[in-house]
């Protein structure tokens, strides 16, 4: 009898599910992507420029330390950085167009809510946003810069308003550690100052990674 005693509980341990790992109340994410910034296709520096062009896909970085106060859901303190170029020329005379160009560096510093459902997790976030802003002026002839360029100091822009959201997907788990994609879309009020850059920025921008979280 002793004996089946024994191994009616040793069966049963063998068969009972693993106990979980409970998350730590302080959490941090990294997370790395590409990001889509959009512009207003009507906008055009005022009729100044003939042409704008815009950076594509811009690399983007973010971290977040966030408390959590139950276990779905976590608030704390976010970061998120791009860098992108846009460029206005225009013609002059002789075949010639001058050119500004704007190396942008948009920071966006905000707090965050975040839930989770199982794997699936979701995050609004509200903050505000300060700009990088380092300038260059040309002249191009034929596809090609003459002369010499001019490059003003570096300037940051006055801030505004931003808000998100971003959700993933957790992939990979190993104790604390997760590991997964993530969607973010994001936008923002139009920047103050910074040249006429300001009236054709992006105000919108949706990103695509991998977040790690513990």
């Amino acid at each position: 009898m002793r004996h089946l005693i024994i191994g009616i509980v040793a069966t049963a341990a063998m068969t009972s599910s693993p106990i979980a790992v409970a998350e730590p109340l302080i959490g941090f994410e990294a997370q790395l992507g590409a990001s889509v910034p959009q512009r207003d296709d009507d906008t055009n520096a005022g009729g100044l420029a003939n042409s704008i062009e815009l950076t594509l896909v811009a690399p983007a970085v973010a971290v977040a330390v966030a408390y959590r106060a139950t276990d779905q859901i976590s608030v704390g303190a976010r970061v998120g950085a791009t860098r992108l170029q846009l460029e206005y020329e225009r013609y002059s005379s002789g075949g010639r167009f001058d050119f500004e160009r704007y190396q942008l560096i948009p920071l966006d510093v905000s707090l965050i809510v975040r839930y989770e459902e199982g794997r699936t997790w979701v995050a609004p976030w509200l903050g505000w946003r300060f700009t990088r802003v380092v300038a260059s002026r040309g002249e191009r002839y034929d596809g090609k810069i003459v002369g010499s360029v001019s490059h003003e100091p570096v300037e940051w822009t006055s801030s505004s308003f931003s808000a998100g959201v971003v959700g993933g997907y957790k992939v990979w788990s190993r104790g604390h550690q997760h590991l997964g994609p993530f969607l973010e879309i994001s936008g923002g009020q139009r920047e103050h100052g910074g040249g006429k850059f300001s009236e054709s920025a992006p105000r919108a921008a949706v990103t695509l990674g991998l977040t790690l979280q513990r």
